[in-house]
């Protein structure tokens, strides 16, 4: 029993020590704006929305600099158009569809504090949960009825037009490699709101057995909006 109360005793100790010395911890949640960047990219690809989201924590040195460190689930991924017309009646074909892929990023970022206002910065680890894609047809004939439409989705671990990449997987990377850089406003010394850039930095696409000039280099590429809470802050 006494080593017990010991035990305690030395880990409400240690607890204090890191509140005092500015540790923090909460959760972050918001929305990504992603598309991909980089050259041979999908045709007609666009910016499509999704999420992003889980926990954080953040060791501050003094009030201006702190390193804070997190486990985000997030949303990536793309949109592509395709429309043809197809034979002498000027009929239509027009495809829609996305693709999510879906990672647990760990960015580790130093943070900069300007009163209210901070900037963040760092490198970024991402690891791929899975990847799937939606899509949606619909013809129509040369009067603009349609006459034919449909939609699916599936599982697809390698980017619309693009090889497998990945040897072991037998598709898409199994893990990304990226930079993060923000900034934020502090509303309450609790609660916070930022924005970021996130780019990665490996490709997702096999450009072997290509000739030279015109290997494909394709990249995850998201804007982020996040809301954030963080419990432990100092009022």
């Amino acid at each position: 029993m006494k080593k017990l109360f010991l035990s305690l005793a030395f880990a409400s100790a240690t607890i204090g020590s890191a509140a005092a010395q500015g540790f923090t911890y909460g959760l972050k949640a918001g929305a990504n704006y992603s598309n991909l960047w980089g050259k041979n990219a999908p045709n007609s690809n666009s910016y499509k929305i999704g999420f992003v989201g889980g926990l954080a924590a953040n060791y501050a040195f003094n009030d201006f600099a702190s390193v804070q460190i997190e486990a985000l689930y997030s949303n990536k991924g793309y949109k592509v158009t395709e429309v043809e017309v197809n034979g002498p009646n000027g009929a239509k074909y027009k495809a829609e569809g996305s693709q999510t892929i879906n990672y647990v990023d760990f960015p580790i970022l130093a943070h900069i504090n300007a009163g209210p206002v901070f900037f963040e910065a760092g490198p970024q680890i991402g690891i791929k949960t899975d990847s799937k894609i939606k899509s949606n047809f619909k013809v129509k004939d040369a009067a603009g009825n349609v006459v034919n439409e449909g939609s699916s989705e599936a599982d697809q671990d390698a980017i619309i037009g693009f090889k497998r990449i990945d040897k072991k997987t037998g598709g898409i990377p199994s893990f990304d490699i990226g930079i993060v850089a923000g900034l934020g406003y502090n509303i309450t010394p609790m609660l916070s709101f930022g924005v970021r850039y996130n780019a990665g930095l490996k490709t997702l696409v096999d450009s072997k057995n290509v000739e030279a000039g015109n290997e494909a280099r394709v990249f995850n590429n998201a804007f982020q909006a996040q809301l954030g809470y963080m419990f432990g802050s100092k009022m």
